[in-house]
């Protein structure tokens, strides 16, 4: 087993990160905000948590994200099937507006070098701000009709984002001053070139 890629660095954070066989676990705590990405000794075992810990969200942005790939060697005339299952769970102890969480989980399976296919899986967070945990199942299948063996990639990658938002007065002003200046230049008498 082999991880993809085997470095890890973090934005604006003069810390790199190597990564060896699993089980191994990346962990960073900045301005009380915490995430953590552990990659198992398994294939497929791959955990990402986020949390913050701080009084004043607002300033805080945090992003983590992992892709793992394990090269398979598929056998001539045979079918590959791969079955797992995703879960995801969110639990928001800030008010709706101060933080908008998002993130998302995808699996593939693709041949390497010409015609060769892909079989694909996502997962996307799509119910911001609400606590919420749910699973659902999935299957990735792959053919190799060929004559001879063949290597298919098994990559999993996920991402989880918390991003704070803007403040509603911030976009209140923002709409009072365009709007302000829109009738502005409407007031403005046209000049004509003679």
């Amino acid at each position: 087993m082999w991880f993809s890629p085997r470095d890890w660095s973090i934005p604006n954070v003069s810390e790199h990160y190597s990564v060896g066989a699993g089980p191994h676990t990346l962990e960073r705590n900045l301005r009380g905000a915490y995430a953590d990405i552990t990659l198992g000794a398994t294939p497929g075992n791959t955990d990402i948590r986020y949390r913050s810990e701080t009084s004043n969200p607002i300033h805080v942005d945090i992003t983590a994200g992992y892709k793992q790939t394990i090269a398979l060697t598929l056998k001539a005339h045979s079918l590959l099937t791969v079955n797992g299952t995703a879960h995801q769970s969110l639990a928001n102890s800030y008010p709706p507006g101060i933080h908008t969480p998002s993130g998302q989980f995808s699996a593939s399976l693709s041949g390497v070098g010409p015609g060769s296919s892909q079989s694909d899986f996502i997962m996307i967070i799509d119910q911001p701000w609400r606590d919420f945990s749910r699973s659902q199942d999935f299957q990735l299948a792959y053919a190799n009709l060929s004559d001879h063996d063949i290597t298919v990639n098994l990559s999993l990658a996920g991402n989880v984002s918390a991003h704070p938002v803007p403040e509603p007065a911030t976009y209140a002003m923002l709409g009072a001053g365009l709007a302000l200046l829109g009738l502005t230049a409407r007031r403005r008498p046209r000049r004509h070139e003679a």
